[in-house]
């Protein structure tokens, strides 16, 4: 199987087209973020990072319990 590489101007995997966005972040948390990627199976932090924005993952939030178990 061949792939073809993505073309500008065309959607790769969505629907409509990405757009360059800028986020400001500890190196802790990209390094969280890329570990999350890898851990729930997205190529990247940023495919990560699009389908928390479309509500393609359930976020929920610990508890002090729970934060001070981890």
């Amino acid at each position: 199987m061949t792939l073809m590489p993505r073309q500008r101007g065309i959607p790769a995997d969505r629907n409509e087209m990405k757009a360059p966005r800028n986020i400001s972040l500890s190196p802790t948390a990209w390094a969280g973020l890329q570990a999350l990627a890898d851990a729930l199976g997205y190529k990247s932090r940023s495919a990560l990072l699009e389908a928390i924005g479309r509500q393609e993952i359930d976020l929920t939030q610990q508890s002090d319990d729970e934060k001070k178990e981890s």
